[in-house]
């Protein structure tokens, strides 16, 4: 409903509609680079993960191998005490004996202090290994769940993009919609007009109308051509007769010239001779087309003979 209310509003200027189509297409480039930013980032971010969960490992060998070192340092702190509770008791005994027997050997404070330290070094030493070995497995853990975070946040930041290029896509196809049916109803538009201009133009009304501008123009055409013409000048009885007793061939034509228009003067004697010279040229044109005809047949009527006579000797000889 809301595309056709704006359809309904922007029939008047489908400009507008090209230029949202344009701004769509250049927001649906926008999100696209966007998104593909975003791709980059979380590949990157995937990378990063990946060498901090190297490290972790490395970090965690290094925790097994303190601790391996702390057990070993404690293992040799007991070690060392158990050897000063042996030198201890030893001596002990060798006062009871020598006491007994009035001589004997005793250890001094400084070598049981000594071995006392060696023994206390060596645990601190292994408890700072083992300490240090912990930063490190804290750190990479820390950085561990940054770099998770710093995905986390880019695969919602393309999850948006998505959304927001889908929202575009679907906006642009709208309004592509909208382009399309603009121009359905521009093409109906015109096409009904031009079915209203034919019909105006074949209807009965407007063909009478036409034949009688025709028929007005031609008869003002016939008026100024008449108007135009110059008068034709009349003729006189004689040449009537004589062009009637002439005939078209026979007539003279300069008699009588239409640009001079000039009337000559003809007697009716002229006319009677000029009819009688005609009369006396067709009698003796039929004469000798009659004399023709005459010898073709008493030849015709020779060759016959000879024919007939040669058959009916040739039939005697027979």
């Amino acid at each position: 409903m809301e595309t056709l209310k704006d359809l309904q509003r922007r029939r008047k200027d489908p400009s507008d509609i090209f230029v949202e189509i344009k701004k769509m297409t250049t927001e649906v480039q926008q999100l696209r680079s966007m998104a593909d930013d975003s791709k980059s980032e979380a590949m990157v971010l995937a990378a990063e993960i990946e060498q901090v969960k190297a490290s972790i490992c490395t970090a965690e060998v290094r925790c097994i191998a303190a601790r391996k070192m702390e057990d070993a340092a404690r293992a040799a702190e007991a070690l060392a005490l158990a050897e000063i509770k042996a030198l201890v008791s030893s001596g002990s005994s060798f006062e009871g004996d020598t006491a007994s027997d009035g001589g004997g050997v005793t250890l001094s404070m400084e070598e049981y202090f000594k071995l006392c330290s060696r023994a206390l070094e060596a645990d601190e030493s292994s408890r700072r290994k083992v300490e240090n070995a912990m930063l490190q497995v804290d750190a990479a853990d820390d950085s561990e769940s940054e770099s998770v975070k710093r995905l986390e946040d880019a695969r919602v930041e393309v999850e948006e993009c998505k959304k927001a290029l889908q929202e575009a896509l679907r906006r642009v196809e709208a309004a592509n919609h909208g382009k399309f049916a603009v121009e359905e109803i521009l093409r109906r538009w015109k096409s009904e007009s031009g079915h209203k201009r034919r019909s105006l133009g074949g209807s009965p009304r407007f063909k009478r109308a036409a034949a009688h501008r025709r028929e007005d123009s031609h008869a003002t055409d016939m008026i100024s051509d008449a108007s135009d013409r110059p008068p034709k000048p009349t003729l006189s009885i004689g040449q009537i007769l004589s062009m009637k007793l002439m005939g078209p061939d026979g007539y003279d034509k300069s008699v009588w010239d239409d640009k001079t228009g000039e009337i000559p003067e003809i007697s009716l004697g002229q006319i009677i001779n000029r009819s009688g010279v005609l009369c006396r040229e067709d009698v003796a044109a039929r004469r000798r087309i009659s004399g023709k005809r005459k010898k073709f047949a008493l030849t015709g009527l020779s060759v016959l003979l000879a024919k007939q006579s040669k058959n009916k000797k040739k039939r005697e000889s027979f």
